[in-house]
């Protein structure tokens, strides 16, 4: 017995349309730096003594959730650029708009720390929004052939 052959391939999520490898790591690496400047605004932070809004005084800090608030979306990115999908840059927009927005709200508090939280958003989301360009189109569906 003869079986049709299919004249498309069938399609497996996001694996067909994956962000390509040296995107991937160069979208990964700059949100590990976001991390980890982040992490240093949080070290800065405490040792002078001047206090963004989502750490609080030191004598009396923030809730540890509201505390690690500002790291939730960079790690979405992460995550989003390591496993290489093709919504990494929207993803990465994102949550660079979100560190930029906290960075907003600390300029009137920690004028100079609020500046490096605008700075590390304005990167993430800019390493994301180039890898855009490493982001294969979906395959299109063949023409009707006459």
């Amino acid at each position: 017995m003869d079986q049709p052959v299919a004249t498309t391939s069938p399609v497996h999520g996001d694996q067909d349309v994956a962000l390509s490898g040296g995107w991937k790591a160069v979208v990964s690496l700059t949100w590990v730096g976001v991390v980890i400047g982040m992490a240093s605004v949080w070290a800065v932070s405490r040792q002078i003594g001047l206090s963004t809004w989502w750490l609080g005084p030191p004598a009396n800090g923030r809730n540890l959730i509201i505390n690690i608030a500002p790291f939730i979306a960079p790690f979405l990115a992460l995550t989003a650029a390591i496993g290489g999908s093709r919504r990494t840059w929207q993803i990465g927009i994102s949550s660079g708009a979100i560190i930029v927005a906290i960075g907003v709200v600390d300029i009137g508090h920690v004028t100079r720390l609020g500046i490096v939280e605008i700075v590390l958003g304005c990167a993430g989301a800019g390493a994301s929004l180039a890898s855009w360009v490493g982001t294969p189109l979906p395959p299109r569906p063949d023409k009707e052939r006459r």
